[in-house]
């Protein structure tokens, strides 16, 4: 308030300070001709005033044939490019694979030869593997939205930081509503009938397929049809529909609703200096329209998978259902094993944060599933014999183990001090002679006497739990990160209800 009084106050002397000095003068001024104001643009006027973009052509090659219900989905983004930038955008589409081969159409988009490519990691694992992230990444047509749930877990900033180095500009995916499914001359109703048959399948399929004793080779879909006919395949596995388009069924005799598995959609990459060229709006303008292409690629893949199954059906194409266990274990070995052997294993810095934003999706789209793990042994060494009460504890969580995880971690216990002395058993876990150790602290003070913090913190009987204290209190992730750098995972502690006493 004081201070607007103060400039008030300022203002007045200074408007009466002017008033003053013009009745002072003895002769009045002439009066100056108003010069009119420059009128101010509408906005509508403003908007017109505004630089236009300089139109740009991008030459696109495009992986798929227009003969593919997939085609149908570029060419609905090529429309949405022109609409959504006014224009200013125009995709040529030059060809498709019989222009450059399918597997081959990387490389010149990176040199310039092309400006953009609509393709899938899966063709250029030569250049590549994390590129099949996209591939591994779920969608599926009960999911109205599959682009969003990408754009939220990282998925496209992840495979954009890998293109990168590579001089291609990863910009989305075109991500519909299919993934992969298994078309066989034999039928198929447990892995073990996969021994020794050779499919069709792309490369990002092989960890899973060659783990059932399959073999693959990565034809393109001009070179199925006759690969069924003269029985150098005995099948196939595919991302997406197409059975009909290619004829295959004349050939095929069984299909598998339940193999669907992947995803993935169509990825728009650019050459780098292609998309450095264009504006910031017109840059935005691809992405929205890559939306808004998954947008309809969803709704309308999804009435052509129905249709295909059916017709295929009609046809005598006979669909085997599995059980549900080997429903869920395809379902998981298709995803853990790409995953592990495609994503993590070549590029742990990159491929790490590309499994997380997969997972991420998998979790939002995927239905729900049931997840099985592998079954995993742990030779455990014991600091203490078994006719001391404190074995009890360790006995009993050996039992929790077992049954919590419904069988699918087993601990054997190898042995106790009479086995290796207790004070001699924390080298040889590390080590890995054996897997995990039952132990205290005070066992193993020749390698951190930070261990002891476990025997300070009390323990009561008092108290029914003594865990979560030390859970809510940071205590285990204080050791955890003692222990990491002696190459040992901290877990916990079996904490009862005892103490030192004299």
């Amino acid at each position: 308030m004081r201070l607007s009084r103060y400039l008030f106050a300022i203002a007045l002397i200074a408007a009466l300070g002017l008033f003053a000095s013009a009745c002072g003068d003895d002769e009045p001024e002439p009066t100056a001709t108003p010069v009119p104001a420059a009128a101010t643009p509408t906005p509508t006027e403003a908007a017109m005033m505004e630089e236009k973009d300089e139109p740009v052509v991008i030459d696109l090659i495009d992986a798929f044939p227009e003969v593919l219900d997939v085609s149908r989905a570029t060419a609905f983004f090529i429309e949405e490019v022109a609409k959504i930038s006014d224009g200013s955008v125009t995709i040529n589409r030059v060809g498709g694979p019989e222009v450059t081969h399918s597997l081959e159409q990387f490389a010149p988009t990176r040199d310039g030869v092309y400006d953009a490519i609509a393709t899938v990691g899966a063709y250029h694992t030569d250049h590549t593997k994390l590129g099949l992230g996209e591939n591994v990444a779920a969608n599926y047509t009960r999911v109205a939205d599959n682009y969003t749930p990408r754009v939220e877990c990282g998925l496209y900033d992840a495979l954009e930081d890998i293109y990168a180095p590579l001089g291609i500009q990863y910009v989305g995916s075109i991500a519909g509503g299919w993934g992969a499914r298994l078309w066989t001359v034999d039928p198929v109703r447990d892995v073990s009938d996969l021994d020794g048959v050779h499919l069709r399948a792309a490369t990002i399929y092989q960890p899973f397929l060659h783990a059932y004793g399959a073999t693959t080779a990565p034809l393109q879909f001009s070179e199925i049809y006759p690969a069924l006919e003269k029985g150098v395949i005995k099948g196939l596995y595919w991302g997406g529909v197409g059975a009909l388009a290619g004829k295959w069924n004349e050939v095929i005799k069984y299909q598998y609703p339940d193999s669907l598995a992947g995803g993935g959609g169509i990825s728009i990459m650019f050459n780098q200096d292609a998309w450095d060229a264009m504006s910031e709006n017109q840059q935005q303008a691809v992405r929205d329209a890559i939306k808004s292409a998954a947008v309809f690629y969803t709704e309308f893949i999804d009435g052509v998978e129905r249709d295909e199954v059916a017709t295929l059906a009609a046809e005598g194409i006979e669909s085997i259902a599995w059980p549900e266990d080997l429903k869920n274990r395809w379902t998981n070995d298709h995803y853990d094993k790409i995953i592990e052997d495609f994503i993590i294993a070549p590029d742990p810095v990159l491929g790490q944060p590309l499994a997380d934003a997969i997972r991420c999706v998998n979790d939002i789209v995927l239905p729900d599933r049931e997840v099985v793990d592998e079954p995993v042994t742990i030779d455990l060494i014991d600091a203490f014999p078994t006719v001391l009460d404190v074995a009890r504890s360790t006995a009993f969580f050996i039992e929790e183990v077992n049954r919590i995880s419904n069988g699918t971690v087993t601990i054997n216990r190898v042995g106790g001090p009479e086995v290796t002395h207790s004070l001699e058993q924390f080298a040889p876990t590390r080590e890995g002679v054996y897997d995990a150790i039952a132990t205290v602290g005070a066992y193993h003070t020749d390698h951190t006497k930070l261990g002891l913090g476990e025997n300070v913190a009390a323990n009561y009987t008092r108290i029914a739990d003594n865990h979560t204290p030390r859970i809510q209190c940071g205590m285990y992730d204080a050791l955890e990160d003692i222990y990491a750098p002696l190459g040992i995972q901290y877990v916990a502690s079996i904490t009862g209800g005892w103490g030192a006493r004299l």
